[in-house]
């Protein structure tokens, strides 16, 4: 069929009739890779003067279709989700960029309609992305049962669902351990350090770490800064009882500002002679 529209696509049937607008006829591109493929035309991407390109990305002959992420060991037959749409300022900011740049310039090259389809996940290997029958020729791969694998899958997620479930009932947060300075029983540890170096091992799960410091006079300034380093990979950090800072992503610095008011006047005992 020649390409153009918007066309209206007629169903019938002896018992029924459906009408879907705004069709086009013309060429469809898979757009697919890791992070650099997946990068949104805004948000944590770094393409220039996005805001302007937001504005003018208005191509009503631009569709655009991105694949829900999802997972399996067995081809499908349908998708998890998705559906087709209009390419303009509403719909373009969480878009691929590479997608949406590579598609405008094939429609104001030639005219042609354009459907993007934008199928990325950050960071997977091409082993993923490959068919069973291919990937299974291969040393280190003919010898794995796709069935197997896929109930390993399901029980990993039971287990993450446990582990989850242990979390919200660490008994530090339920018990408010922040709130006392009562250490009886606690090992001591060197820190820094990875705990999986020290005795606690290598272990997933959540530790409480107290520390107790004296400043020789507090802070003139309403706030101050508390300067932790890296932590791998979540925390919650509190001072006095109160919550100065939490964060969720691997090796970063963590930089809480606090405000002095949290902080205690200690008496300093009177000497005698």
């Amino acid at each position: 069929m020649k390409w153009g529209g918007p066309f209206d696509l007629i169903i019938t049937s002896a018992n029924d009739r459906k009408v879907l607008h705004n069709v086009l006829i013309g060429d469809v591109w898979i757009c697919s890779g890791q992070s650099n493929m997946e990068m949104p035309v805004s948000g944590w991407s770094k393409v220039n003067n996005a805001e302007q390109e937001i504005a003018a990305a208005n191509y009503p002959n631009i569709r655009l279709f991105t694949v829900e992420k999802a997972t399996s060991f067995v081809p499908e037959s349908d998708l998890a989700g998705g559906q087709w749409l209009e390419c303009h300022s509403k719909n373009i900011p969480s878009f691929s960029a590479v997608a949406y740049f590579f598609g405008r310039k094939i429609n104001r090259d030639t005219r042609i309609p354009v459907g993007l389809i934008s199928t990325n996940w950050g960071g997977t290997n091409i082993q993923a992305w490959t068919s069973w029958p291919t990937i299974s020729a291969f040393d280190g791969y003919n010898h794995l049962d796709p069935v197997q694998m896929k109930q390993t899958f399901a029980e990993q997620e039971e287990n993450r669902k446990a582990y989850n479930q242990a979390l919200a009932a660490d008994p530090g947060s339920r018990e408010a351990w922040y709130r006392n300075d009562n250490t009886e029983g606690w090992n001591k540890i060197q820190m820094p350090s990875s705990w999986e170096s020290s005795e606690i091992g290598n272990t997933d799960g959540i530790i409480w770490f107290k520390k107790s410091f004296e400043l020789e006079n507090l802070p003139g300034d309403p706030t101050a800064v508390l300067h932790l380093g890296a932590i791998d990979d979540a925390d919650s950090t509190y001072i006095n009882g109160m919550l100065a800072g939490h964060d969720n992503i691997w090796n970063k610095s963590r930089v809480y500002p606090i405000g002095t008011s949290v902080l205690k006047k200690v008496k300093t005992p009177s000497s005698s002679k």
